[in-house]
């Protein structure tokens, strides 16, 4: 009862935190949260807290180092220097981010199979933020850092897409989200065009096809993924054609 109790005080805080735009302190309570729950598995709205803290926490250091990164070749050798230890530094801050969320999500996942029956909406869920924590550690890797870091996140990719394929309607919300950013890792990341038009193509066929079949929030939601799904296959595909004449669909 104790560990349920300190668990709940931690969703509190985290809710106050929300309301005073305190990220970084409400994904520290999150991930307390998580810890103190034991074997349990969160609540709609507090997997909802966690996604908004990390996204929120993460999403203003990765502009932060977009920005350093911009001005990083201007000024003297020094000021170079001093520009590149800085932007190392939120960097160090982003993958240690990252590599702490991968690894909530991971035990949220055990947690989605056993010992209760399986929740497959919340294992989704914890395999897509899975997934784009470990693409956002890719921006900010170098080397063979990067390529590692490459392979953690098309693994983490295909596990979330091939569980979203298996156990959720091709128009649920998060099976259309996963293809979305599965797609736009294919294109941006492996330079995989042709994948990624394919790959975006057919979830927004499926999902439209199916999209009768949902009401209220969630019609809205996967009707807006359907349509960036759409948007980006198009744009990818005639951007194909233009550079070398041949659509990649």
């Amino acid at each position: 009862m104790g560990d349920t109790d300190s668990a709940d005080k931690r969703v509190y805080f985290a809710r106050l935190a929300e309301q005073t735009g305190r990220y970084d302190e409400m994904a520290d309570h999150m991930a307390e949260a998580v810890a103190l729950r034991g074997d349990g598995d969160l609540s709609v709205e507090e997997r909802y807290l966690l996604s908004v803290a990390y996204k929120n926490a993460l999403g203003s250091r990765r502009a932060a180092w977009r920005t350093v990164r911009a001005v990083q070749g201007e000024g003297g050798d020094e000021q170079a220097q001093h520009t590149k230890e800085y932007g190392d530094r939120l960097a160090n801050e982003l993958q240690a981010m990252c590599s702490n969320i991968v690894k909530i999500c991971d035990r949220l996942c055990e947690r989605t199979v056993l010992p209760r029956p399986p929740n497959a909406e919340a294992r989704v869920f914890y395999l897509k933020m899975k997934a784009d924590y470990s693409r956002y550690a890719v921006e900010v890797s170098e080397g063979e850092a990067r390529a590692e870091a490459v392979a953690k996140a098309s693994r983490a990719f295909q596990s979330a897409h091939s569980s979203a394929r298996r156990h959720l309607p091709a128009a649920h919300p998060f099976r259309l989200a996963v293809a979305l950013n599965h797609s736009v890792f294919h294109h941006d990341v492996l330079g995989h065009s042709r994948e990624a038009c394919v790959m975006a193509e057919q979830a927004s066929q499926d999902g439209l096809a199916e999209l009768h079949a949902l009401t209220g929030a969630s019609y809205r939601d996967s009707a807006l993924l359907i349509q960036l799904l759409r948007d980006n296959w198009v744009w990818w595909s005639w951007r194909s054609y233009c550079n070398d004449g041949n659509p990649k669909t």
